[in-house]
């Protein structure tokens, strides 16, 4: 799926300021009017600590539509309309095609045989997302993991971290 996004650069903000503040940079970038609203989300949120004591937050954000009194305009109009510059306050604005991606949808899954089910080894965060895709896809996978249950590899690993040796079977790695 693609969607249009008016995507803004570089909005800096000194680390005190408002929601308020972002929101008017955000206008400001866009050169909208007093009544004139922009409906954004944060893409990217860091800091610029280069030039101390003068530390930043530095923003991008996407703007999904522009609300002009009661006429909502998506981003292409409002791109063309408010004829943001390149350069407005260090903030540069550019029209962006985002793609979504979205998992297809697969056809009926017949009911697969113990020696048919995807296996997956580990259930670190990679070993949860495949086995969430591919139950909620009805394949039904097999997850091996290493190691002691949660509760005894609990106790393993704090005793551990209390001077005890490392179990190379069960430990904060893995199992």
């Amino acid at each position: 799926m693609e969607k249009n996004v008016l995507r803004i650069k570089q909005i800096k903000l000194k680390p005190d300021h408002t929601a308020q503040q972002l929101e008017a940079a955000v206008c400001r970038a866009l050169r909208l009017r007093g009544d004139e609203r922009a409906d954004f989300r944060i893409y990217r949120k860091s800091i610029d600590a280069r030039k101390k004591p003068d530390i930043r937050y530095v923003y991008t954000v996407d703007v999904y539509a522009v609300e002009s009194g009661k006429k909502r305009l998506d981003p292409k109009q409002a791109f063309a309309r408010c004829k943001p510059e390149k350069n407005a306050g260090n903030a540069s604005v550019s029209l962006e095609q985002l793609h979504i991606y979205s998992f297809p949808a697969l056809p009926e899954v017949p009911r697969l045989s113990e020696r048919e089910r995807p296996v997956i080894i580990g259930f670190g965060p990679a070993g949860m997302f495949a086995a969430l895709k591919l139950a909620e896809a009805g394949l039904r996978p097999v997850v091996y993991e290493r190691g002691e249950p949660v509760d005894e590899r609990r106790k393993t690993v704090e005793a551990f971290w209390n001077g005890a040796p490392l179990n190379a079977e069960s430990n904060v790695q893995f199992g």
